[in-house]
């Protein structure tokens, strides 16, 4: 099987291209050598590599980023993304598409299933995101659509890098302690892709998320516990807390679709989030006077 691999040398296409390249036949797509917003490139790639399946990465992703700059996120998200459809559509490959759970609004009070209505995004990245599942649907119907959420799991520029490496300098950390969301480490997300890519009768939206909620003060307690640090942690309420782009206060999200078909194989966030920490970081102990308050 040859599968193209949009956004390849971001966070998430990264651990996807290495997690399948012993498995699949991998391309490896990069802005260089197929940037989904140059829809001629895109087209010749098509004609000359005939892939099976594409598995969509590529978009901007940081969300104050995208909130000031909107054309050029509409330009990647929206526009790269119906490029990628459209050519899926015309040479009849499959699409995996991985998408947000910011496509909510966050107005919810119980986890989101993969049947409750999108929209209302306080949050352009996630209208972006709303808008690109809309073209995935337009073109190609038959598709996989992958809902995911607060991913880790490549030991830098990440929320559990950065709780780490606060603790390791000994300084406090203040953390956003009011919004509630699915932490899921994203090898967890590539193990689970086989699953899609081998039975093509799978598709339409799934939610593909480490099981269990929690809020990022919480989540930032639980790795000062597995690295044994006790530097200071503060909670603090996100609206005391100045930042360009509104985040939902609930997106959590339900593996309804996966468990229904009792396929879901992701576990849930402790458990997954200890076990990468225990294989990735050594143990931190802090004392008084390391500290840096």
């Amino acid at each position: 099987m040859k599968i193209l691999v949009t956004g390849s040398q971001g966070r998430l296409g990264k651990v996807i291209v290495s997690a399948l390249n012993n498995k699949y036949d991998i391309f490896s797509g990069t802005r260089k050598n197929a940037d989904i917003t140059n829809q001629t490139q895109l087209e010749q790639l098509f004609n000359r590599e005939q892939f099976d399946t594409v598995i969509h990465c590529a978009a901007l992703t940081d969300v104050n980023y995208c909130e000031h700059n909107q054309e050029e996120t509409y330009n990647i998200n929206v526009r790269g993304t119906e490029n990628i459809a459209r050519l899926c559509a015309i040479h009849g490959t499959r699409l995996i598409h991985m998408s947000s759970n910011y496509v909510f609004s966050g107005e919810a009070s119980s986890p989101y299933t993969e049947e409750d209505k999108t929209g209302g995004s306080p949050n352009f990245y996630g209208k972006s995101k709303e808008l690109a599942e809309e073209k995935v649907l337009e073109f190609c119907p038959d598709s996989v659509m992958l809902r995911i959420s607060w991913l880790y799991g490549k030991e830098e520029n990440d929320f559990v890098s950065w709780v780490i490496n606060k603790a390791r300098n000994g300084e406090s950390i203040k953390v956003i302690n009011d919004q509630l969301a699915n932490p899921t480490n994203m090898h967890d997300i590539a193990n689970q892709l086989p699953l899609f890519l081998d039975n093509k009768e799978l598709s339409g939206i799934f939610h593909l998320i480490n099981e269990g909620a929690t809020n990022r003060y919480e989540m930032a307690k639980f790795i000062l516990k597995c690295i044994h640090s006790d530097v200071p942690l503060i909670g603090v309420s996100s609206k005391n807390v100045e930042k360009l782009a509104i985040r939902p206060d609930y997106s959590v999200l339900l593996n309804k679709r996966l468990n229904d078909l009792g396929l879901n194989k992701m576990p849930d966030w402790e458990n997954s989030l200890s076990n990468f920490i225990a294989c990735h970081y050594n143990k931190i102990s802090t004392t008084q006077s390391k500290r840096k308050i």
